[in-house]
């Protein structure tokens, strides 16, 4: 019964443990041509993050 009860707490402990407080950026500024290859493909209901790996090609996570 320990082990199940120690096992429990270690996995109480990795899943709530790294939670945190975002940072989120507030007021920002453009940030110039530091990072040329980075760009945000919009629509209506969607906004999606992307890099530039060739120049006719943007790769996204969706």
């Amino acid at each position: 019964m320990r082990r199940f009860t120690a096992l429990g707490l270690v996995a109480l402990a990795l899943i709530f443990g790294p939670l945190g407080t975002a940072h989120a950026v507030l007021n920002g500024e453009p940030d110039g041509d530091r990072h040329p290859y980075v760009g945000l493909v919009t629509d209506l209901a969607f906004v999606c993050s992307g890099s530039l790996i060739s120049p006719t090609v943007f790769i996204t996570a969706a």
